[in-house]
């Protein structure tokens, strides 16, 4: 989806149903210098011909972090003007030791995490939902969803910059916006000082006062 952003700009953003399958490729998801992500035509939920993401860290350099990230126009941009709320992912873990999956949302040098959900090292596929409100996220969520410029998938347990490093391996698939809610208003948003209000959340301003505006006129004249 598009959206506006200041001066009418636009802007992509992930809308409800945006959802990465990867039945061909992995659609613009990697792990960093050393890619240890790598897409499989095979073994997903769904068993023969569902593709997935198959991450491997190796608990050294580059490749030691459990961590992928994508920076596509579908999953960056005004996540408030959308609402986005939820999403859900399904993972499988196959190494040793179970592991702690957060999103992490990056706007520019600013960076917010979801809650972690815990996925057990039994080899058997799960679909773990990721709560992406701004209440729901640590540190100032609203702000930062007000301009996503990259998404990321993670082991972190501490919820702090640098995932560490460890040695695992974990499938990813169906990565969805399942839920949204109301476009969200972010005070101090505009260059003069006062709020920034997305698209459908400004008409509804104008409308009321336009009806409130007929109310008025209409009450003079009684």
């Amino acid at each position: 989806l598009l959206v506006l952003g200041a001066g009418g700009t636009a802007m992509a953003a992930p809308g409800l149903g945006q959802l990465d399958a990867f039945d061909l490729d992995a659609e613009g998801w990697a792990q960093g210098s050393e890619n240890n992500a790598a897409w499989i035509g095979d073994g997903g939920p769904l068993g023969t011909g569902d593709g997935y993401l198959d991450v491997v860290s190796d608990g050294d350099a580059e490749g030691g972090r459990m961590t992928v990230r994508n920076t596509d126009p579908r999953w960056t941009g005004d996540w408030n003007a959308q609402g986005i709320a939820e999403i859900t992912v399904d993972l499988v873990n196959d190494g040793a030791d179970p592991l702690q999956v957060r999103l992490k949302l990056e706007s520019g040098g600013t960076e917010v995490y979801t809650a972690a959900v815990t996925v057990p090292a039994d080899g058997q596929w799960g679909t773990y939902v990721f709560d992406v409100v701004p209440e729901a996220l640590t540190g100032d969520g609203l702000s930062a969803l007000d301009d996503i410029t990259a998404l990321r998938i993670e082991h972190n347990p501490s919820g702090t910059h640098p995932p560490p490093r460890l040695v695992a391996t974990l499938g990813i698939d169906n990565i969805e916006v399942t839920a949204v809610e109301d476009p969200r208003i972010v005070d101090g948003g505009s260059d003069d000082g006062g709020c920034s209000i997305s698209g459908s959340a400004t008409t509804g301003w104008i409308v009321l006062l336009g009806l409130l505006g007929l109310a008025w006129r209409r009450r003079r004249r009684g």
